[in-house]
């Protein structure tokens, strides 16, 4: 162990001591503030777990804390946000006694993600360990899935941990493209009888939802949000076809807002999205392009695609394995910036386009004043995996524990078969 780490290691130490008091002084450090700006020399004062100020050190005009810390030239970036993902629901994908993602049924708009959300998680520390502060936890399904809200990923309870409760709600749209080993004609019916009981859903929601004093029905009083703009409509679909038609869908009963999961085959429709300002968070770019004619690095390409658009483009861990992979979400942010997309632009698209496209960006998002002081500090890059070392996390201003199962037993096994 060299003399640097174990140097960060007591500094470390120390920022989980005098933290209690959410308010300190961080000097010489590198700001990536997530708005695409980047501040050298930078410094940041914290008050009582918010930003009081934040850029360039010789421009502090207000009084510090008495606990200052020098970052010896680290970075500092906004925490970053998982968006579409199931952490907190899930502890082990193919074990499915540990799974608590999905409900049985098509219609289940009511679903709470939220109060499901397991804070005892050993997934959880993982993530934190890569930089990853918030989730937006969100429920699987067939045809409306539920529910989401955002949480922190740290805590003692659910209720401790959230952010922000039922922000959105998840529409897996029918797709018009069977699997070769299906039958067109049984999958085009089944497709017709889906999107006519999503019709019937949201006529009847929408009638509810203007009865001045309607019968209690949870179901559609959970809907209700999406026709005041107070709940977000997340509509799964990869096809441009399909997208469009998703979206046509949502205009058809008023939505106010929406985003797209998925448009991986979408770009033709850019012109479209970025018109109505509808947001795409690409699920997993680490995988394989779906087209036989497509390149090799087809998904790497495609946030720098989006972005030159207009489209306004974050990431998710989306995929096979994900539970066990979404700590990888920095690399996959940094993958997109080396095949095209501006450094200081991937980070956005895992930090303030996330926290914009949940409503949260007034609170998180960015290392500006005024908001939650909720950062990472990392010796290297942290989209290189290779260079990322994390070495202090924030939420609100509290240093969070980054120890977890994993280094726990990599020093187990060093210790036992005295490895240095």
């Amino acid at each position: 162990m060299n003399v640097r780490t174990i140097l960060w290691g007591l500094v470390a130490l120390f920022f989980c001591g005098f933290v209690q008091g959410q308010s300190f002084f961080l000097k010489d450090i590198t700001i990536h503030v997530g708005n695409g700006q980047v501040i050298e020399n930078g410094a940041v004062v914290v008050e009582n777990g918010k930003i009081i100020f934040s850029g360039k050190e010789k421009e502090i005009n207000t009084t510090l804390p008495e606990a200052i810390i020098d970052g010896k030239s680290a970075h500092l970036y906004p925490g970053i946000i998982s968006l579409y993902t199931n952490i907190g629901l899930s502890e082990i994908d193919y074990v499915r006694a540990s799974n608590d993602h999905t409900e049985v049924g098509d219609f289940n708009a009511h679903v709470r993600a939220g109060i499901a959300y397991n804070v005892d998680s050993d997934v959880i520390p993982t993530l934190r360990s890569n930089g990853i502060l918030v989730a937006q936890v969100t429920p699987r399904g067939s045809l409306v899935a539920g529910m989401s809200s955002v949480m922190y990923l740290n805590g003692w309870t659910w209720e401790e941990a959230l952010v922000k409760a039922d922000e959105g709600i998840h529409l897996n749209w029918p797709t018009q493209y069977a699997y070769g080993w299906q039958n067109e004609s049984e999958f085009s019916a089944q497709r017709s009888k889906n999107i006519e009981k999503l019709n019937s859903l949201f006529e009847s929601a929408k009638s509810y939802c203007l009865q001045p004093t309607p019968q209690t029905n949870l179901r559609l009083q959970s809907m209700c949000g999406l026709f005041t703009g107070q709940t977000t409509l997340y509509l799964a679909a990869n096809h441009s076809k399909d997208v469009m038609e998703a979206v046509l869908f949502a205009e058809k009963y008023s939505v106010k807002k929406m985003a797209i999961v998925g448009a991986k085959n979408a770009l033709s429709i850019s012109e479209e999205l970025k018109k109505r300002d509808i947001a795409v968070i690409l699920n997993r770019l680490h995988d394989t392009p779906t087209k036989a004619e497509d390149d090799y690095d087809y998904s790497y390409k495609l946030p720098a695609q989006y972005w030159q658009k207009g489209v306004k483009v974050a990431h998710s861990y989306y995929g096979d394995m994900e539970v066990a992979n979404s700590r990888n979400l920095a690399f996959s942010a940094g993958t997109s910036a080396a095949f095209g997309l501006e450094k200081e632009a991937a980070l956005t698209a895992v930090t303030l386009t996330p926290a914009q496209i949940l409503g949260i960006d007034h609170r998180l998002g960015t290392i500006e004043k005024g908001k939650e002081a909720t950062f990472v500090l990392s010796t290297g890059d942290i989209f290189d995996m290779k260079d990322s070392r994390v070495i202090q996390a924030f939420i609100k201003g509290v240093a969070c524990d980054l120890d977890d199962k994993q280094k726990a037993l990599n020093r187990k096994y060093k210790n036992k078969y005295k490895i240095n």
